[in-house]
């Protein structure tokens, strides 16, 4: 009788063991391996696109940029828009925190180009620019 008794915990306890150990030993797992940062989220840009009719500060617009993770600021890489006086467009210091930024875009020059905005937890969106002239050309036969 003490010896079923004593194989019974014996095998209850084992079980429990087997049990334990198949469900991760009854820890929770961290959402993140510890010391790795979260994932930089995504950035969505509104508009994706903008085309300016002519050049100056009357024909700016604004960008709004949203992001699925918090950041504490984003930055605007020109790329093709250049800088300066030959610039296509030239961007403000984005403005805002958290989920939402805005920048405004003043177009400059004619062209098309495009910029990258970015956190610095590595999320990017690409915005596109197509500036025209706001002048118009007309020529005919007489």
């Amino acid at each position: 009788m003490v010896s079923d008794r004593f194989l019974l915990r014996a095998a209850f306890g084992a079980l429990v063991s087997v049990l334990l150990a198949a469900c991760g030993g009854g820890s929770n797992t961290p959402p993140f391996p510890t010391g790795n940062p979260p994932p930089p989220g995504t950035l969505t840009a509104t508009p994706s696109s903008i085309t300016f009719s002519g050049t100056g500060a009357a024909y700016a617009q604004t960008v709004t940029v949203t992001s699925t993770a918090a950041a504490s600021s984003v930055s605007v890489n020109a790329g093709s828009c250049g800088s300066g006086s030959s610039a296509i467009v030239a961007f403000s210091t984005p403005t805002g925190s958290g989920l939402t930024f805005s920048d405004t875009v003043t177009p400059q020059n004619p062209g098309s180009c495009s910029a990258t905005v970015s956190t610095g937890a590595g999320a990017s969106v690409t915005v596109t620019f197509t500036v025209n002239s706001g002048s118009v050309t007309v020529s005919g036969r007489r």
